[in-house]
């Protein structure tokens, strides 16, 4: 247990380094849905290891025509891709992701 731990915080310390852009983000849904909002915080743990804190809030269209909320909240992990000179960056929640590429959210914008 005590080298995941280490292996965990390791990991986390080095994330320090990426540029994900902190902040709330509001991405277009469909006609009569409110916008997904995404929220992004990074957290220091004893001021020397930081990890990105992700909130989704997203909204569905039910049948009936109800508005159904769905709310995911943890720590994200974050990969770090390198393509033709761009950088993307994929924090995942879960089964959940989100991509940034020029450090903005694709397709979202911020209010």
């Amino acid at each position: 247990m005590k080298n995941f731990l280490v292996l965990f915080f390791g990991i986390l310390l080095c994330q320090s380094t990426l540029a994900y852009q902190d902040g709330t983000y509001e991405c277009k849904n469909i006609d009569g849905v409110p916008a997904n909002i995404y929220k992004v915080e990074t957290v220091s743990l004893n001021g020397q290891i930081s990890a990105p804190y992700l909130t989704m809030t997203r909204y569905f269209l039910e049948k009936e025509g109800k508005i159904q909320t769905v709310e995911n909240r943890g720590f994200a992990t974050v990969a770090q891709t390198l393509v033709d000179g761009k950088v993307y960056e994929l924090l995942t929640l879960g089964s959940l992701a989100i991509e940034f590429s020029d450090n903005k959210l694709n397709n979202c914008k911020k209010p």
